[in-house]
């Protein structure tokens, strides 16, 4: 089973990495990045070397962990991704208005038609941090770019003031509920 979260944006360089993860760091784990990762060449797994200081199972913290999750960018228009409304027969008789059709809503519509490209940030549950990850990852990026992030999943649009505080507790009590069988770990032992 994987899962997605969007983060609609408009550019996206590698000088945003650092402060990317100098966020990242600021939420109880000291994480690197694949040292080779970049914004426009990455596709597929990203990998992390994480290290939980807070806000987590007990268990979970203190030591290395490789973790990660797919990472994609894709450019993005709003207006490809609306199916055009159609009228029948009798309501061009009529002339009736045609209706408007929303990608999600007027709202985010609105904002989404500012944005250029789409990051999808792939996880599952082979990896215990694969959710950490993926979700502070989405979080952080979509507050520093001032983007829009979703969980296409349940449809859920997510408010950047507070997406990241709200993704860390998710995050924490996720972590906190599981018991020692049910971890699923790999210890950092060098970058793939």
């Amino acid at each position: 089973m994987s899962m997605d979260y969007n983060v609609f944006l408009n550019d996206l360089d590698d000088s945003k990495i650092p402060l990317w993860m100098e966020e990242l760091n600021k939420l109880g784990m000291e994480c690197e990045i694949h040292p080779e990762f970049s914004f426009k060449t990455q596709t597929g797994f990203l990998p992390f070397k994480v290290k939980v200081t807070e806000n987590s199972n007990e268990e979970l913290m203190s030591n290395e962990y490789l973790t990660g999750f797919e990472y994609y960018l894709d450019s993005f228009n709003l207006e490809e991704h609306i199916e055009p409304q159609k009228q029948s027969f009798f309501d061009k008789l009529l002339k009736k208005p045609i209706e408007q059709n929303y990608f999600c809503s007027k709202e985010i519509d609105e904002k989404l038609k500012l944005y250029k490209y789409v990051v999808t940030f792939n996880f599952g549950i082979a990896d215990t941090f694969e959710l950490r990850m993926a979700s502070l990852a989405s979080a952080t990026l979509s507050r520093i770019t001032n983007g829009l992030c979703c969980y296409p999943g349940d449809d859920i649009w997510y408010d950047n003031e507070t997406i990241v505080e709200n993704a860390l507790k998710d995050v924490a009590d996720h972590e906190r509920s599981l018991n020692p069988r049910e971890f699923r770990l790999h210890e950092f032992e060098e970058w793939l």
